[in-house]
């Protein structure tokens, strides 16, 4: 789970205890090149991808789509990642294992490697003398879930019934230059067109990269009775002040529309709706980078 962190923004806590050894997290990893990883959206409020991607070669990088990028740094770090690879998929993945007991409750701790990676981009160093814990009456915020498991062809199936109403999971969005996204690249096929709904003239294009399981829903059939989810801006504004996310932090909600039962594939609606003509995507959201149809029409426009 996620919660408010005394440094600012939000740091992962464990929803339950994991003993030594014990894997905490699994996620996809996504090849970027490293020129790509280097692109500037020129936002001071956006985020340079090379600050989150994992190294694979001289030519090319790595991003998780999982929460590795909002686990807190310690010196003295509970997890470590491995790369890890499946007989059933051909796809990169990259895990981490606990370093240590860590009990439910307990913020989990990677490591950036040391003082230099914050002084190389610009941000405070604030060493964390002892682990902290989730705070009784915070708000959080259910990210990694329990309620969904990915299966070994990289879609999202429901891991129990999950009832109609009942929010599925949390995703932070990460905002990217376009180009580092651009069609044929492996990270089309999980990131957004992007229209940034506080500044109107963007000085480089931008896409969009849901965290978590989100950019690994599945695009609905052409008819909207298979859509079993919807995703939306998560809104806490209506929020205690002091329970409210970091304001750099985005996050989309998932919610199932219908009884989801177990086992079954979760859908979302990427486009206009054929009977009614309304949107299924969030403000800001623009189509899928790998839709080749939606960018034609784009272009059009």
């Amino acid at each position: 789970m996620m919660q408010n962190v005394p440094t600012g923004g939000v740091g992962i806590f464990a929803g339950t205890s994991f003993k030594e050894g014990q894997t905490v997290e699994s996620t996809l990893a996504i090849p970027v090149t490293i020129e790509a990883c280097s692109i500037n959206t020129h936002l001071s409020h956006r985020a340079i991808l090379l600050r989150y991607v994992f190294g694979l070669n001289e030519t090319w990088d790595a991003l998780a789509l999982g929460y590795s990028m909002v686990y807190s740094h310690s010196e003295n770090p509970s997890i470590r990642n491995f790369w890890q690879s499946r007989v059933d998929s051909d796809s990169l993945y990259l895990a981490w294992r606990a370093e240590r007991d860590i009990p439910a409750g307990q913020e989990i701790y990677d490591t950036y490697g040391g003082p230099k990676w914050f002084q190389e981009n610009g941000i405070p160093y604030e060493p964390i003398a002892e682990p902290q814990y989730a705070k009784s009456g915070v708000y959080e915020y259910p990210c990694i879930s329990s309620k969904v498991v990915v299966a070994p062809d990289d879609t999202v199936v429901a891991a129990r019934r999950i009832a109609q109403g009942e929010i599925i999971e949390i995703s932070r969005v990460l905002i990217i230059a376009e180009a580092t996204a651009s069609r044929g690249t492996p990270l089309s096929k999980y990131a957004w067109k992007w229209l940034d709904p506080v500044v109107e003239d963007n000085q480089v294009p931008l896409a969009a990269v849901l965290l978590g399981n989100g950019a690994l829903y599945q695009a609905a059939p052409e008819s909207t009775q298979h859509v079993n989810a919807i995703f939306e801006w998560f809104d806490d504004t209506t929020l205690p002040v002091d329970h409210r996310k970091c304001h750099e932090t985005l996050m989309i909600k998932f919610t199932a529309s219908r009884d989801i039962m177990y086992g079954e594939r979760i859908y979302i609606y990427l486009r206009v709706s054929p009977e009614s003509n309304e949107r299924f995507v969030p403000p800001g959201f623009q189509y899928p980078c790998s839709d080749p149809q939606a960018a034609q029409e784009d272009r059009e426009l």
